[in-house]
C-alpha cells in the first residue's frame, strides 16, 4: 500500500517527461533488478524494492526513474495493464457516471440493436453458486487504505451524511446527480474507526468497533458461509 501511494499514484502523477523505452524494455530492467524467479510474489517484491529505493533517493535516482516509468506504462499501455492485472497496488478508483452505471456496448443481433455487458466483465453462472469470489486480504487492505479516516477531524460523512456546507448544518445534506439525498450509512456504524484498526492489523478490535452500533454484523457473514 505504501508503494501504491508513493509510486503508482504520486510519482506517476508528477511524471511529465516522455518515456523513451517500451514497457517490455522497462519490465526487463525491473525483473533484472529483482533477480526474478518464476513463482515469486512479484507484486510484493516490486513494492519492497521500490520502497527500499526511496531510503536514499539521490543514490537511487536512476532506478527510481526506471520504476516510475514502469508504473506509468503499467497504468497506460495494454501490455502494462495485462502485466499487473489483478494487482491491488494498481487498482485505482474509476470515475462514476451516475447516468451510465453499468458498462455496456451496443450490438446488433438478427437486425435488432441491443445493449449487452462487455465480454471481459461477464461471469458464467453454473447453478446457484456465487460468481463473485470476494477479495483476498491484500485487496481488502487496499480498500481500507483508500479510506480517508475522517472521524479524526469530525468529517465522518460516510456515516453522518454529506452536508451542503460543513459549517452550516442548517443547509441540510447534498444530493447526488440522481437526486438522492446523501444522508450517510443507515446503520450508523463506526466505519472510519473500524478501518484504522483493520489497517493496523487489529482484526478483532475492528470487528468489535463496528459491532458497537450493530451487534448482529457477524450474522450475515455466518449465514453466507453456511449457505455456501
Amino acid at each position: 500500500m505504501q508503494f501504491k501511494q508513493a509510486f503508482v499514484q504520486r510519482r506517476v502523477k508528477r511524471h511529465r517527461r516522455p518515456v523513451e523505452h517500451s514497457f517490455e524494455q522497462l519490465d526487463a530492467a525491473v525483473r533484472a533488478s529483482l533477480g526474478y524467479v518464476a513463482g515469486n510474489d512479484e507484486e510484493r517484491a516490486i513494492a519492497e524494492f521500490g520502497m527500499a529505493l526511496l531510503e536514499d533517493e539521490s543514490a537511487n535516482a536512476e532506478a527510481i526513474e526506471t520504476l516510475t516509468a514502469w508504473c506509468k506504462l503499467a497504468r497506460q499501455t495494454p501490455a502494462g495493464q495485462a502485466r499487473v492485472r489483478g494487482w491491488a497496488s494498481f487498482k485505482l478508483p474509476e470515475r462514476v457516471d451516475h447516468f451510465d452505471r453499468v458498462p455496456a456496448e451496443r450490438v446488433e443481433v438478427d437486425g435488432v440493436e441491443r445493449l449487452q455487458a462487455q465480454p471481459s466483465r461477464r461471469r458464467a453462472r453454473d447453478g446457484f453458486s456465487l460468481t463473485d469470489y470476494r477479495m483476498d486480504s491484500r485487496h481488502v487492505q487496499s480498500e481500507i487504505h483508500y479510506c480517508i479516516y475522517c472521524h479524526e477531524h469530525e468529517g465522518d460523512f460516510c456515516s453522518k451524511g454529506f452536508p451542503e456546507k460543513k459549517t452550516q448544518p442548517e443547509l441540510g445534506f447534498k444530493e447526488d446527480p440522481l437526486g438522492v439525498t446523501l444522508t450517510g450509512c443507515p446503520l450508523e456504524e463506526k466505519i472510519s474507526e473500524m478501518h484504522v484498526l483493520r489497517r493496523d492489523g487489529y482484526n478483532l478490535a475492528a470487528l468489535a468497533m463496528v459491532m458497537v452500533d450493530n451487534p448482529m454484523v457477524p450474522a450475515p457473514a455466518i449465514a453466507s458461509a453456511t449457505t455456501a
